[in-house]
């Protein structure tokens, strides 16, 4: 037997409070109605919105279908108006629902190191929309100066509750740059009552100021005061720096500690510096690291003459194991580079077979 349509309508309407008005619930047009005759109603609903009509009304019909398993899946997969109606309704600004999952969204922003406009990308949005249409992405200044300034306090506070229940800290701080910008960071070393080591990253503060050892003082303990730290703090490790260790035991007037990576790279950059025959294979693999990585010519043949696609890298400076990184894979990759080299008339820069064997010594 057929639904009765008049009845059906009430899924697609609301009424209205004098009783001869209704609003429809998925455009929220307003119609006039009588009692007991609902037709006006039911046109618009056939006619403006037709999709969810056919989905929610039987024509009707003097004989009744059979029950079988076909129709019986069919009807427990069909939705109802009330569903379709209600997941496109948007859930509450203050719902609980939305709480969680904005939490969500900022916990993939901060653990995944996302930047903050990820949630104004158009692909992402489309995405979330799709999987789920009730819910709003916050947009990127909801995100920035609200959710993630209130989750900042909240883990300070946690932070700043574990850090003084430590009898005794230790700091590691170093600078960057970053074009005209120079940047402090400052890491906590402690360990909680329980025995259990913890470090933790404190702060990034940016430098305004010249990069004196004064100012690095002041930007320390600033940081130090904020986090209840200063009278806790048994070493200060840094980098050999003349301002860091200055700023340290002059100005701080704490034990400063150099970093001892830093200190190992000095001494190994300067022995190689003092054996000739070293600095001079240094000198010319740099030199063909720098060509392959400036000709695109050279890089395609490079990869056309190998099977696992390797690429010569470059050292860096204040990383003497990157210095290693680099003469492993240019042995590796010392024929292949050479006939390279000299494919494109550049064999006065490659480096005689008892020079790159020698390293492999």
């Amino acid at each position: 037997m057929a639904r009765k349509r008049g009845s059906e309508i009430w899924n697609f309407m609301e009424k209205g409070v004098g009783g001869d008005t209704a609003m429809c619930l998925i455009c929220k047009c307003q119609f006039k109605y009588s009692k007991g005759s609902t037709s006006n109603l039911l046109k618009h609903v056939r006619t403006k919105h037709q999709l969810q009509f056919e989905g929610n009304f039987q024509e009707p019909s003097t004989s009744r279908e059979p029950v079988t398993v076909e129709t019986a899946a069919r009807a427990m997969t069909q939705p109802t108006l009330a569903f379709a109606v209600d997941r496109n309704k948007l859930y509450p600004r203050d719902s609980a629902r939305k709480r969680e999952l904005d939490q969500l969204v900022l916990r993939m922003v901060t653990r995944d190191l996302q930047p903050i406009s990820v949630v104004e990308n158009e692909g992402f949005r489309d995405l979330m929309k799709s999987m789920n249409p009730r819910y709003k992405l916050p947009n990127r200044k909801k995100l920035g100066n609200e959710l993630l300034v209130a989750r900042y306090k909240e883990v300070k506070a946690l932070l700043k509750a574990e850090l003084f229940t430590a009898t005794d800290v230790c700091v590691t701080t170093d600078m960057t740059s970053r074009q005209t910008s120079g940047y402090i960071t400052v890491t906590a070393h402690y360990i909680l009552p329980s025995w259990e080591l913890r470090s933790a990253v404190l702060a990034t503060t940016r430098m305004t100021d010249d990069h004196t050892a004064s100012n690095i003082a002041s930007t320390l303990k600033e940081t130090f005061d904020d986090w209840g730290i200063a009278d806790k703090i048994v070493a200060v490790v840094t980098d050999n720096a003349a301002n860091m260790v200055s700023a340290v035991n002059d100005f701080l007037k704490a034990r400063h500690l150099p970093c001892f990576a830093h200190t190992l790279n000095l001494v190994v950059k300067d022995a190689l510096k003092r054996n000739g025959e070293i600095q001079n294979v240094l000198t010319r693999v740099k030199a063909i690291v720098r060509y392959f990585h400036t000709s695109v010519e050279a890089v395609d043949r490079l990869k056309d003459m190998q099977q696992k696609k390797k690429q010569l890298i470059n050292d860096v400076e204040i990383r003497w194991t990157s210095t290693i990184q680099m003469l492993r894979r240019y042995i590796g990759l010392h024929k292949e580079v050479t006939a390279v080299l000299v494919m494109l008339s550049k064999g006065h820069m490659c480096v005689c077979v008892c020079q790159a064997w020698m390293w492999r010594k």
